[in-house]
């Protein structure tokens, strides 16, 4: 599993991003949403740039709650990786706040909220961060997926819905024109991508019938 761009927007609302390279409170140079690795001093980078960092440094946290997700059998739903990855990120680990494994879940979305502090002192922006982490842990996933079924129409509920060549947002354009509002499509197949977002093929390629929560076709 790997964080959705649910989690990442969480992360990003908490780091925030800085183009241009400065030290952090340990005096290290860093850049983006908190990059340290080869910045200069003086170095400025784009916007995407800094997307793209932030992709490269999550890479090693969603492998570590992957890890405590194997090793200790907890079955991570996806807002709970996302919600775990977004604390690693801060914190550094999970071995605290799992208690090396030993914790349950339950036990560790109650310890969540306990690491407000830095350097002994209370943080507002801490509290803040610990509880949107906290409440997207224990947030259900619902399984919409089965809201659609293989051979019935739907019907698209925005304006200027892409189709796409596969069931990611990533994938080329596959077909010029893009699906009015109110346009009735025919499902083929329905699948769900890595971030959780739901899927519908039809016969020029696939659309997004749920993403990041929003829903475009009823």
């Amino acid at each position: 599993m790997k964080i959705s761009e649910n989690g990442i927007k969480l992360i990003k609302q908490f780091e925030g991003c800085k183009l241009k390279a400065y030290k952090d409170s340990a005096g290290v140079l860093t850049i983006g949403y908190g990059h340290t690795k080869n910045v200069k001093s003086g170095q400025t980078i784009t916007q995407e740039e800094a997307d793209a960092f932030l992709l490269e440094d999550l890479e090693k946290f969603d492998a570590h709650v992957s890890y405590y997700d194997s090793t200790y059998n907890y079955k991570f739903n996806q807002n709970e990786h996302d919600a775990l990855t977004s604390f690693a990120f801060n914190i550094g680990s999970l071995r605290g706040l799992t208690n090396a494994g030993k914790r349950t879940k339950y036990q560790i979305a109650q310890k969540i909220q306990a690491y407000v502090n830095c350097n002994g002192v209370k943080l507002a922006g801490l509290v803040k961060r610990r509880k949107a982490e906290y409440d997207l842990f224990i947030t259900p996933v619902v399984n919409v997926t089965n809201k659609y079924e293989v051979g019935f129409e739907y019907v698209v509920i925005v304006s200027g819905l892409r189709i796409r060549t596969e069931a990611t947002i990533n994938s080329p354009i596959a077909y010029p024109k893009n699906l009015r509002k109110n346009s009735k499509i025919k499902v083929l197949g329905v699948t769900r991508d890595t971030s959780g977002n739901t899927w519908l093929k039809i016969d020029k390629g696939y659309v997004a019938a749920i993403y990041n929560g929003k829903e475009y076709i009823k």
